[in-house]
């Protein structure tokens, strides 16, 4: 629930019969101050740091979180999809990898 849904025009288009079953909502997390104190010291710290970006939505949130102010300047965005990758360096984000999805490309890319 809540994510595209052009693909299923696509394929009743192409005559594919599509039922449909909501099993997954997308909700966003509002971090705790604690979490949020926590992202402000990263960021002052200017640390080499990854954010891992599975979907553009919340790319969108981190950037707008005043605690990030910064972070895009330094931080490389690990990301699984080009929209996500359009997402994150359209919200600042200097440094964009798109790397394939799972553990062994997400680990391969930290190395």
């Amino acid at each position: 629930d809540g994510g595209r849904e052009d693909w299923i025009d696509a394929l009743r288009a192409q005559g594919v019969e599509v039922d449909i079953a909501a099993l997954y909502q997308r909700q966003p997390v509002e971090p705790d101050p604690l979490e949020r104190a926590r992202l402000r010291d990263w960021v002052k710290d200017r640390a080499p740091m990854f954010c891992v970006l599975t979907q553009s939505g919340p790319v969108r949130s981190l950037c707008a979180m005043p605690e990030a102010r910064g972070l895009m300047d330094f931080a490389t965005a690990l990301v699984i999809h080009q929209r996500i990758a359009d997402a994150a360096r359209g919200a600042g984000f200097q440094q964009v990898l798109l790397i394939d999805p799972g553990e062994d490309a997400l680990a391969a890319a930290l190395e």
